[in-house]
């Protein structure tokens, strides 16, 4: 049986952290959750994984004993259990919460880019500084009156060769699926 979780490299080091704090831990961070406490920037991660894991669960309706099934995997039977304690309690929220998120996300309306340079030269160095300014302009195309948002982001040439080999692992992926 194939897993129901996209085993990501996030994802497995969320995983590797999860299995390296104690129990009493990962039910203290399940705890911070519950109450809406913020949780300490070190265990975030934990946080962040621990939500992942139960609103993708949530929102596809799957069983305590899937859960269990799935998460026995990954980490030990005493956090798979508390993970399941925190998902019974929480599901019937969880599944509100999402139905009360929209379910049209941002369209891609329209993009720009432009490329800057930074030039400098003396008697020792030239420097050349290159960065490229994207613009994209999100909205519903189906709903006209719906505020059109503007995003834009600079990427350095390093950030953005690190963006083109991502969205090719994504493609390969899709590619794969399809």
């Amino acid at each position: 049986m194939s897993s129901f979780f996209a085993e990501t490299p996030q994802f497995q080091a969320a995983v590797a952290v999860v299995n390296k704090i104690s129990v009493a831990d990962f039910k203290r961070v399940l705890d911070m959750l519950a109450s809406g406490e913020e949780v300490p920037a070190k265990i975030q991660q934990v946080q962040s994984w621990i939500q992942h894991v139960v609103e993708r669960a949530a929102a596809e309706q799957l069983k305590s004993q899937r859960l269990s099934d799935e998460m026995k995997k990954y980490i030990p039977d005493s956090h798979t259990e508390a993970l399941l304690r925190y998902y019974q309690v929480f599901q019937q929220q969880l599944l509100k919460k999402i139905e009360h998120s929209s379910t049209v996300p941002l369209h891609l309306l329209e993009h720009n880019w432009r490329l800057h340079l930074n030039l400098a030269q003396d008697n020792f160095s030239t420097i050349l500084d290159p960065y490229a300014l994207f613009q994209f302009k999100l909205g519903n195309p189906h709903d006209e009156t719906q505020k059109v948002e503007t995003l834009t982001l600079e990427f350095s040439h390093e950030e953005l060769y690190t963006l083109f080999l991502s969205l090719e692992d994504i493609q390969s992926q899709l590619d794969s699926l399809g």
